[in-house]
């Protein structure tokens, strides 16, 4: 004979199957069934700026490797409504799984002081922290959860291609990004920049990226860039060569000093 629940009994269990269903509906899986938070990842769609929310994951590659923002971790930025003798920063926090095992944290920031954003080489990627929203204002509490992070995905041979257009601001953005993550692979197609393009800003941005990546390579086209007839590449070029800080450099620094130009 089959024993029939009573009537609290049936609440009971209608009200525990509720509550599974709503909580199976809180969390998105993957098929492997990994947990993702409340939030809907996003696949990246190269170029094109989007933005991430605290706990959000980010699929490059199909989701084979994975990008979850940890939230801001500081916020020190001047109010809006205030004016701040110095600038702070905001710092957001992320992690790297691929093919689901932790690669490694890692922070992105921007810098009022600066007037910068960060750089990230992840595989063949490029991930670019444009800003963070909101702004810090005066008296508003802004909930961690309330952040979100504007971010940009680049293929970094996409980047290098960019080195050749004719628009100067997609070129001059190629070349920061490309400096900013000292990638010796791409020292070569700075080099020609800065020989061949007939833009004297171009030019300066390419000598402070191979600065910045410091290769040995970038000193001979350095020296020939530091006697352009544009003062501001001279000077790119004299930054760039004193960041490589070798031997042969060093006499033809000091050689500048007494140069009649007050440019350089």
């Amino acid at each position: 004979m089959i024993k029939v629940a009573n009537r609290s009994d049936l609440w009971f269990i209608l009200l525990m199957n509720l509550l599974l269903v709503t909580a199976s509906g809180v969390h998105e899986l993957s098929e492997e069934g990994e947990s993702y938070g409340p939030i809907k990842p996003i696949n990246c769609t190269f170029g094109i700026p989007f933005q991430l929310e605290e706990g959000q994951t980010l699929f490059l590659e199909n989701g084979k490797i994975k990008i979850q923002s940890l939230g801001v971790l500081e916020d020190s930025r001047c109010p809006l409504d205030l004016d701040c003798v110095w600038g702070g920063e905001v710092i957001v926090g992320f992690k790297i799984t691929e093919n689901g095992k932790n690669i490694s944290n890692f922070n992105l920031s921007i810098s009022e002081i600066q007037k910068e954003s960060s750089f990230r080489r992840i595989d063949r990627y490029l991930i670019n922290l444009r800003d963070v929203v909101p702004h810090p204002s005066i008296n508003v509490k802004i909930e961690p959860s309330n952040y979100k992070a504007s971010l940009i995905v680049h293929k970094i041979d996409s980047l290098v291609q960019d080195l050749k257009v004719e628009d100067e601001t997609t070129q001059y953005y190629a070349i920061i990004a490309l400096g900013s993550i000292r990638d010796i692979d791409v020292v070569e197609p700075l080099v020609d920049v800065l020989d061949q393009d007939n833009d004297s800003y171009i030019r300066g941005a390419a000598a402070w990226a191979l600065g910045k990546i410091g290769d040995l390579r970038a000193i001979d086209p350095l020296i020939r860039a530091f006697n352009d007839n544009d003062s501001y590449v001279q000077w790119s070029a004299a930054e760039a060569l004193a960041e490589i800080n070798e031997s042969k450099t060093v006499e033809l620094l000091i050689q500048a000093l007494d140069d009649n130009s007050s440019d350089v």
